[in-house]
């Protein structure tokens, strides 16, 4: 099995990414999981859409996308529901500095 050689740049975004996260509450926490669930369901959906688009196995567009689809709304709505529960006051957001933002623009 071969690894993944990860860019220095990319190793360093990542440990930023992780030590913010060690900074966050609770609520802002739990805020930032439901966030990245809502943002892996909509990837999942558009993969569902393009694959169908191209044609391919409906195994995976219809079965596999929609599936991963389907868990990722479903845990995102229990743990927004788990949020509303224990935060009423609170309105349901994303930190700020928390960007979900991946470059997979490898040169071979």
């Amino acid at each position: 099995m071969s690894r993944i050689a990860y860019r220095e740049d990319e190793k360093e975004n990542l440990r930023r990414i992780i030590a913010q996260i060690y900074k966050l509450d609770y609520k802002n926490l739990l805020s930032y999981w439901a966030t990245q669930e809502v943002k892996k369901a909509e990837m999942y959906q558009l993969l569902y859409h393009l694959a169908k688009k191209i044609n391919w196995d409906e195994r995976i567009a219809g079965g596999l996308f929609r599936e991963m689809y389907i868990d990722s709304v479903t845990q995102a709505e229990k743990l927004i529901s788990v949020f509303k529960k224990q935060f009423p006051e609170e309105r349901w957001n994303t930190p700020r500095f928390l960007p979900w933002r991946w470059s997979y623009q490898r040169s071979a």
